[in-house]
């Protein structure tokens, strides 16, 4: 515990971490105000109507920020340890604290709790605000669509698991650049150049891909099922973090 209240204080004292946790709460809420209150009512130029007009891609433009959140969160956790490895801070904290692993384990208990916490908050206003413009718009969100408990439990599911993929991420690089960089590239392009060449069989393999799943109102029938793909994803996650942590108590700091 008294690792762990290190930890904690470590996270809200330095202002990077603060600031960053602040942009998640105001891309979080602000992208999905911005969407539902600007998005047209009427029918796309091609033809198609607009979104609005499905109660299903209506909570999903609410939500709209929480996607970027997810991403925010992966860079969150690579940051929160990358930091002390380029600063070389990590040092005095194995010092103090010889066994490493309860450094880790308690750097990323707090990420959790830290994350956990955040997300729900930035889901719940982000949520409420957008369908409070969508109603006011004459498009109320419907709470009793198919899929609707689940995609939002799933959002905040995955802002979790994002953080703890990219924590990690951070164990393993060291290197808070390179860390970032890998966290938004793999599912935002490797992912997808993957999943463009070899098709459904190795999109189902893909962890990022498969997690979304979860969000789906019909999840493709030829990748895990939606629960099925997020633990197989929450196990991609913390198997990254436990081969950091395998690292960490080898190499030198």
């Amino acid at each position: 515990m008294g690792v762990i209240r290190s930890e904690w204080l470590k996270l809200r004292s330095v202002r990077s971490n603060l600031f960053m946790l602040a942009s998640m709460l105001v891309l979080g809420v602000g992208l999905g105000a911005l969407l539902t209150g600007v998005i047209p009512s009427t029918s796309r130029r091609n033809g198609e109507p607009s979104p609005l007009h499905n109660p299903f891609d209506r909570v999903g433009i609410a939500l709209a920020g929480l996607n970027l959140v997810m991403l925010l969160a992966g860079v969150f956790g690579v940051h929160l340890v990358g930091q002390e490895y380029r600063f070389s801070t990590i040092r005095a904290t194995f010092a103090a604290v010889p066994k490493r692993l309860h450094v880790m384990a308690s750097k990323l208990t707090v990420l959790t709790a830290t994350i956990a916490v955040l997300g729900g908050f930035i889901m719940v206003i982000a949520y409420e605000l957008g369908a409070a413009i969508l109603s006011g718009r004459g498009f109320p969100v419907d709470t009793s669509i198919d899929g609707f408990g689940r995609i939002l439990l799933g959002t905040w599911l995955l802002i979790i698991v994002y953080a703890i993929a990219g924590y990690g991420v951070g164990m393993i690089v060291r290197q808070p650049i390179g860390g970032i960089i890998l966290v938004l590239a793999f599912p935002l392009i490797i992912e997808s150049i993957i999943v463009g060449f070899l098709k459904s069989s190795a999109g189902k393999w893909m962890p990022y891909n498969a997690g979304s799943q979860l969000l789906q109102r019909r999840p493709d029938p030829d990748l895990f099922g939606p629960w099925a793909g997020f633990f197989y994803f929450l196990a991609f996650a913390l198997a990254l973090c436990a081969i950091g942590a395998v690292l960490a108590n080898r190499r030198d700091a």
